[in-house]
């Protein structure tokens, strides 16, 4: 704040008060929002408003304390004033940017001829205890999961399903950490890649690339294999 201005301020600011109030004013409050305070002259100038108004009290409302007032705002207060914050809970469903191409190729075709509805493995299943609420969710997207096997094989970097394989097997492995069960697992994978809102055909994308990658074993445990000799 430049001095001379900010003296003027306060006279201005002081007297349209007075004028306004006349004997009703109580108290006055001077607000501002530099971090560095008031400068020495500018207290001296509410100091002598003061002693000329004995009847008004005057107080200064600076950085610190509008800092103290917003951050004692209920959560639905702040979002008023600045609007809804995305938890880190919400951005890790956000899908990630390497799938993003994937889900727009998919969700635009459609197979040539309409497979059978193959269903998952179910010694596959049996292992990993998921419930036949998601093995239809696979099956559905089994619909789509060659678009997705030709969408690699065509893709100019031959190592995109590699990465994307990968943020699954870390995601998987995080949430199974962490104690979930199997189906909130294929919920939040499902959630990962974008597939719980928007519209159909996006859904079914995601749907198919799990398909896809829950085939191949890069997410949920393979089935134990017992070899007879």
């Amino acid at each position: 704040m430049k001095l001379e201005p900010l003296l003027a301020k306060v006279d201005e600011d002081f007297a349209g008060a007075l004028l306004h109030w006349t004997t009703k004013m109580l108290r006055w409050m001077f607000v501002h929002n530099d971090s560095r305070g008031l400068p020495a002259e500018a207290v001296k100038k509410l100091a002598e408003l003061n002693l000329a108004n004995p009847n008004v009290a005057l107080a200064v409302c600076g950085e610190a304390e509008l800092r103290l007032i917003a951050m004692s705002l209920a959560l639905h207060q702040l979002e008023d004033l600045f609007g809804a914050v995305p938890s880190g809970r919400v951005l890790e469903k956000l899908d990630f940017v390497a799938l993003r191409p994937v889900l727009l190729a998919i969700q635009r075709q459609e197979p040539e001829a309409e497979p059978s509805l193959v269903a998952p493995s179910a010694a596959k299943l049996e292992r990993n205890a998921l419930s036949p609420d998601a093995a239809g969710l696979l099956r559905q997207g089994r619909r789509r999961e060659q678009l997705v096997e030709a969408f690699f094989a065509g893709w100019p970097d031959p190592d995109l399903g590699e990465e994307i394989a990968q943020a699954f097997r870390v995601r998987y492995q995080a949430l199974k950490a962490v104690g979930l069960s199997p189906d909130d697992i294929f919920g939040e994978l499902q959630a990962f890649a974008g597939g719980m809102t928007g519209e159909p055909a996006r859904q079914g994308a995601v749907l198919a690339v799990l398909s896809y990658f829950f085939e191949r074993c890069d997410i949920f445990e393979d089935a134990i294999r017992i070899d007879l000799i």
